[in-house]
């Protein structure tokens, strides 16, 4: 497991994180990226996220689903399937943002949890960070 900082959230401190990394990082009002730069970003974290398992776009048929038809910020959420390990999360969001040229989050959508990974090593998580180094 690669070296990560991480901290402790509630679901609802989601938004503030991202509006703050969305204003930071968007070369756009509202923290919005071009649509290129999105694409880019997405694709990148697919070819990254079908490492550690299978991807499925617009739907939850995969290990890991998302879409690319949402608001084009340097925030991507992707839904993880319950079997998929948290920690499995994690190591593909750290090796996606920090393997890319660009600055990008990624959101991890475990329904109630969330596990938020942020360049070039933060994690932000409803879980302990004990259950985030479990294999």
């Amino acid at each position: 497991m690669p070296a990560f900082t991480h901290k402790l959230i509630k679901v609802e401190d989601e938004e503030r994180i991202a509006t703050a990394f969305c204003s930071e990082h968007g070369i756009r009002q509202n923290g919005l990226i071009t649509e290129e730069q999105f694409d880019f970003l997405y694709d990148h974290l697919v070819s990254i996220l079908e490492k550690f398992g299978t991807f499925s776009e617009g739907t939850v048929n995969g290990d890991f689903s998302s879409s690319r038809y949402v608001d084009q910020v340097p925030w991507i959420r992707v839904v993880a399937g319950d079997h998929v390990a948290p920690s499995t999360s994690v190591k593909a969001g750290l090796e996606a943002v920090q393997s890319s040229p660009a600055s990008f989050a990624v959101a991890f959508d475990y329904y109630p949890n969330l596990i938020l990974v942020l360049p070039p090593n933060s994690v932000f998580s409803t879980y302990s960070e004990r259950a985030l180094q479990s294999a």
